[in-house]
């Protein structure tokens, strides 16, 4: 139903952005991860806390509810997994798990020493939040101030 504006969301995502974190400013390219979870109608930030300011967008069911029981036991974790699929880990209990399989540094995956963005890095904790849930009806003013703030001035006299 929302595919149109999800792609438009998926678009604007995957350019750089200016941010400022910690008083810094840093361009950003957040890491659109192309797998849906449930209807993908409810569009998240998640960030690492390891590789502040960039972070994910991750499309997940717009019943999700960050407050509840299923979100920290089931829903959290399908989120990391579907960021590990696409971009790799180099979570720190992956290398323990390499090593006691015997194949130490030559297991071809990514560890603690070499943190990359958007490599998924997070055992040191994460935040989210929601950028726009479409089932709330939320996704078409959103994307019309997207579009809005995106522009240049020259753009925006022109429209008048």
């Amino acid at each position: 139903m929302y595919e149109r504006i999800k792609q438009k969301f998926r678009e604007h995502f995957s350019k750089p952005e200016i941010i400022r974190h910690w008083g810094q400013e840093h361009t950003v390219q957040p890491a659109v991860v192309s797998e849906q979870l449930g209807d993908g109608n409810k569009i998240i930030y998640f960030t690492p806390l390891n590789t502040r300011p960039w972070f994910y967008v991750v499309f997940v069911d717009s019943s999700w509810d960050f407050d509840s029981d299923k979100w920290r036991d089931t829903q959290l974790e399908m989120v990391y997994e579907v960021i590990e699929d696409e971009f790799g880990s180099n979570c720190y209990e992956g290398y323990e798990l390499c090593k006691a399989e015997g194949l130490g540094e030559s297991c071809g995956r990514h560890h603690e020493d070499d943190v990359w963005f958007p490599v998924l890095s997070a055992d040191s904790g994460c935040s989210w939040g929601t950028c726009v849930n479409l089932a709330k009806g939320d996704g078409v003013s959103k994307l019309q101030y997207l579009r809005r703030i995106t522009q240049r001035p020259a753009e925006i006299g022109s429209q008048q």
